[in-house]
């Protein structure tokens, strides 16, 4: 892909994550641990939108003291992806850990505005949350995904079934940092959140080619695209449908006696023809006319005839059925 990856691992991920059909599910975590089979981490990632406040949309209130600020959508991380990503952004404090529950990490323009710092706690629908870190908004900007698309949830205003009429976008696109609070995975998902996407990160010692063993399986059994990280480039697997031609060994007989029998009586047709074809050369009609003249001919017969058999056909099959010739489970071919 024309962008160059910003981690290492790999990201699967359905389009741009748009609910309710390009999410992913607690199964395919599951089914992902159980293919990589120890040699990597398992990191999914959950978002949650806030409830509808009229007329500012989807919208929750963090509160300090006295100063409130808006966010549009929470991201929830696992511990493991928290460290990956967001310890080269951070200020002040740590990532997320594995015992994190009511934490959260704020950014820089975040904690500036509510007069905040690491140690804190925030209010939020109600929660109370310690601050366990402070992050650059700047630098988390520069951390793409390997779909080379921000790792927030879209932004709810360009999402046609949260959005207002007024404020409706073309195009789904996600928040900015700013706009989103970094919390726990668990309590995320706890919340009512979805996943929208799931990560890997590999152990050392995998090679390449397991890489894309792996990618190539997992796309293939979840029929979701993966996007693999290859020495700072990015590669993209998915599953395409394609269709084998089984059950011609069967048919090839009653095709070659179908193609004859079609050639025999088309010649026959020339040869009972031939004075007519002479008339039509001696007026001045071209053998490319005389050609045409046949195929033309021929594409009506089939036009009307094809139809014609498929539908006798199909009642001749009923007619086997409601007279006990052909067993009940028998199931029409109705698309050949």
């Amino acid at each position: 892909l024309p962008y160059n990856a910003t981690y290492s691992g790999l990201l699967l991920k359905k389009g741009r994550s748009e609910p309710p059909y390009n999410v992913l599910d607690t199964p395919a975590v599951y089914a992902i641990e159980a293919v990589l089979e120890g040699k990597g981490y398992v990191t999914p990632r959950a978002r949650l939108w806030p409830s509808n406040v009229y007329p500012y949309g989807r919208v929750s209130y963090i509160k300090a003291g006295n100063r409130t600020l808006i966010v549009r959508g929470f991201l929830g991380l696992t511990s493991e992806e928290s460290k990956v990503l967001l310890e080269r952004a951070l200020i002040a404090g740590r990532a997320l850990e594995g015992y994190d529950y009511y934490s959260c990490i704020l950014t820089d323009y975040q904690a500036r505005s509510l007069g905040i710092n690491v140690g804190d706690t925030i209010t939020v629908d109600g929660l109370n949350l310690t601050v366990v870190g402070i992050v650059s908004s700047p630098v988390l900007t520069q951390i793409r995904d390997l779909d080379d698309l921000a790792l927030t949830p879209l932004d709810p205003r360009t999402l046609p079934q949260y959005a207002m009429a007024q404020t409706r976008a073309q195009v789904a696109y996600p928040l900015s940092y700013d706009e989103t609070l970094i919390l726990p995975y668990k309590l995320v998902m706890d919340l009512g959140g979805s996943i929208w996407s799931i990560a890997v990160h590999f152990k050392g010692g995998i090679t390449p080619e397991d890489v894309i063993s792996i990618s190539t399986q997992l796309a293939k059994m979840l029929d979701v695209p993966v996007y693999v990280s290859l020495r700072n480039s990015v590669v993209g697997c998915s599953r395409i449908v394609t269709w084998s031609l089984m059950g011609w060994g069967f048919a090839l007989i009653v095709l070659v006696m179908g193609s004859l029998n079609i050639i025999t009586t088309f010649m026959s047709h020339v040869r009972e023809r031939s004075k007519d074809i002479v008339i039509y050369s001696a007026v001045g009609l071209p053998p490319s006319g005389t050609v045409t003249m046949f195929l033309i001919e021929s594409l009506v017969h089939l036009s009307i005839v094809i139809p014609l058999g498929y539908v006798l056909g199909v009642a001749f099959n009923y007619v086997l059925y409601l007279g006990g010739v052909i067993p009940s489970t028998y199931v029409l071919n109705f698309s050949s």
